[in-house]
């Protein structure tokens, strides 16, 4: 019955902590996938009378989500700490971007005759925003990979590279997804 704590060199306590804080980025991500999740379903369930509609806007935010990781393990970066907190960045930018094209779409389903036609005014009305949007803050972040620290190299690269996704996820996939969900699952 004997227990060891780690103590005396900073080395062993440093990875003790580090270990710990990316214990606590796994759960935050988990956590915050959960709750953005369910508030995108309570908010589309009050706003359009379709809870589906929050799963679709989720769709892309998953997908941006598992192509920054799947770039990570590309680029051989490993998920730590910082890297990790940019997953928090994706799913939050993702989710300002979906929910842009998802309420437009839904906006333009009352004013258009067609599908096709809400979906050109749609992606022709937010598209060129969240283009601006995306590269500006792309850019920003994308100077940080000139930073002399490695460390704030890889987090500007992935950061750049996760809200490009973001954008990618948003006007690529999300506008089938929403003819779909408008066929199977949308208002008549």
């Amino acid at each position: 019955d004997v227990t060891a704590t780690p103590t005396g060199q900073r080395t062993v306590i440093i990875q003790q902590i580090s270990a710990e804080i990316l214990e606590t980025v796994l759960w935050s991500l988990v956590v915050t996938l959960a709750v953005v999740g369910l508030l995108l379903l309570v908010a589309y369930r009050y706003t359009a009378g379709r809870a589906s509609l929050g799963l679709v806007a989720m769709a892309p935010i998953l997908l941006a989500l598992s192509w920054v990781l799947g770039t990570m393990w590309l680029l051989g970066m490993p998920f730590n700490s910082l890297t990790g907190m940019i997953t928090s960045l994706t799913i939050g930018i993702g989710v300002a971007y979906s929910i842009h094209v998802c309420e437009r779409y839904y906006q333009e389903l009352d004013r258009n005759d067609t599908v096709a036609d809400a979906l050109h005014r749609t992606v022709a009305g937010t598209g060129g925003a969240l283009l601006g949007s995306a590269a500006t803050t792309a850019g920003g972040f994308g100077v940080l990979t000139f930073a002399f620290l490695p460390a704030l190299q890889q987090f500007g690269l992935i950061t750049a590279i996760s809200i490009g996704f973001a954008f990618l996820a948003t006007v690529a996939v999300l506008p089938s997804l929403l003819v779909v969900w408008t066929r199977y699952l949308g208002p008549e």
